[in-house]
């Protein structure tokens, strides 16, 4: 039995144009997002065997986990069968926009690479984790900015070696808070034409807008245009924001989840806590962008 182990940031999409093509390589989304110190840590235990066989952990219990499974059936294609046991620990709140699904996979693609000796580049590998989640619509533009971290703007879609990111300069003063709500499921927005043709128009605007003037403060305030002209940003959630930016604090909804992030300076901290908590929110999480993408440990 062969043991790796990988892990991956998670990462918050604050606006994007959908790009879809028959190619899943050349798939995916332009757009803008940051990755966060908080992640999917995967270790994965293979074996020979004469068929494909999986077990699938997420934080110690049994799970579907369909994009992993995909990821698997990937490299048993190239490869031929095995046994593999996988075991997903996962620090953020799955469906909630903070790109979970993806995280998992780039990091158990990034383990079995290892743990097969298949002999593929990082690059090569994390096409295979862009694959799994576009066949599974779990996510578009996910793995290729958390291979490379860092606050980054998409300006061409497509897999990791495809797809281009060009990257925001920050200053790690910020911290970030992230709290949910209740899931929200990638792949039933990503079935809504009428949000698809949403999405395009006002996700290429907010891209063309970021880019002419590159800054988290611009980023934060498209994320917000974009998240209202969608209509994702209602009810609850827009209330938040709403008190939140009333009191100087930049926050917009992640994509796709019912959930919110803010920037806030470490000594307003405290404040925007008790805003958020007023809401109740299911989590909240306080971290730091991550400047640094995923990798084997």
């Amino acid at each position: 039995m062969v043991r790796a182990k990988a892990y991956s940031p998670c990462h918050i999409t604050g606006f994007f144009e959908v790009c879809m093509l028959s190619d899943p390589l050349r798939t995916g989304s332009r757009g803008a997002g940051f990755s966060i110190d908080r992640g999917v840590t995967t270790q994965v235990h293979v074996e020979g065997s004469d068929k494909l066989k999986a077990e699938i952990t997420i934080n110690g219990k049994p799970a579907d986990a369909r994009t992993s499974r995909r990821v698997l059936e990937l490299y048993a294609e190239r490869l031929g069968p095995f046994s593999a046991r996988v075991s997903h620990k996962v620090a953020m709140p799955i469906g909630a926009g903070f790109g979970t699904s993806g995280a998992g996979a780039l990091s158990l693609s990034l383990a079995l690479n290892e743990a097969l000796n298949a002999g593929l580049s990082r690059i090569e590998a994390a096409q295979l984790a862009h694959i799994a989640e576009v066949l599974c619509k779990t996510g578009l533009g996910t793995v290729l900015a958390e291979l490379f971290g860092g606050f980054e703007i998409r300006v061409e879609a497509g897999a990791p070696g495809i797809g281009r990111i060009v990257r925001i300069p920050f200053v790690n003063s910020y911290k970030v808070i992230c709290a949910s709500f209740e899931p929200l499921s990638t792949e039933v927005m990503l079935s809504k034409p009428s949000l698809l043709r949403a999405v395009c128009r006002t996700g290429r605007e907010c891209l063309e807008k970021l880019l002419a003037e590159p800054s988290i403060e611009r980023f934060v305030n498209l994320s917000r245009t974009f998240a209202e002209g969608i209509g994702l940003l209602r009810g609850s959630l827009k209330s938040i924001v709403r008190a939140l930016n009333e009191q100087g604090i930049s926050s917009s909804a992640a994509m796709f989840g019912t959930s919110l992030f803010a920037f806030v300076d470490e000594d307003r901290v405290a404040d925007a806590i008790r805003i958020l908590e007023k809401m109740r929110p299911e989590h909240m999480v306080i971290c730091d962008l991550e400047p640094d993408g995923a990798r084997t440990l």
